[in-house]
């Protein structure tokens, strides 16, 4: 049985059954790292989906779709696959929610003390990084993101929870303030820090 990494508006919970650190034991919207994404979508879905699929700007060993979810805790989830993989092996996952900045920092916290708290059940041997910064992607510096990182013993991101929040001058542009949940291989962790930009 797999652990469910869901974000509860009310509660807050994470259930640790396995080796907390593996990230194949989590899901997001029911989707698991490692698994296949024909487990959980027909292969005319994803062909649809990969008409938008968007690529890292420093490779293209790697790609990101994403898709509207039916699930009360995420209106969107995407999926990171391999180029040119015919098996759809799921790489890394994402959960995102719109919701207010100050929404989400509060969030944000229950879900780290929570992580923090399994995660300490399972293992000692992780760190958590965190920071508030301006938005890369907005060149006025005005769209501010704040991150958790948990690391783990080997030196490679198994999670990240993000808020961002846009300028209103970004907003205009249909950008939206949002909560997000990663889970990530130690493949596409190492893609993210060494080929991705």
């Amino acid at each position: 049985m797999k652990t469910f990494i869901i974000i509860f508006f009310l509660i807050f919970s994470f259930q640790i059954l396995t080796k907390a650190d593996d990230v194949r034991n989590y899901e997001i919207a029911d989707m698991s790292v490692g698994d296949s994404l024909l487990k959980y979508k027909n292969k005319e879905n994803i062909k649809n989906y990969l008409e938008e699929k968007l690529f890292f700007p420093g490779s293209k060993n790697f790609f990101r779709i994403s898709f509207p979810v039916n699930d009360d805790n995420y209106d969107f989830a995407a999926a990171y696959l391999k180029n040119n993989d015919k098996k759809y092996i799921i790489y890394a996952l994402e959960g995102l929610k719109y919701i207010s900045y100050s929404e989400c920092k509060s969030k944000m916290k229950s879900i780290k003390k929570d992580m923090e708290l399994d995660l300490k059940l399972q293992s000692n041997s992780f760190q958590i990084i965190e920071n508030e910064l301006p938005h890369t992607y907005d060149p006025s510096e005005e769209s501010m993101v704040k991150f958790i990182d948990f690391i783990n013993a080997d030196n490679y991101t198994i999670s990240r929870i993000i808020c961002t929040d846009w300028s209103k001058r970004m907003e205009k542009d249909d950008f939206f303030d949002s909560l997000a949940i990663y889970l990530q291989s130690k493949e596409f962790s190492e893609f993210m820090l060494n080929d991705a930009y």
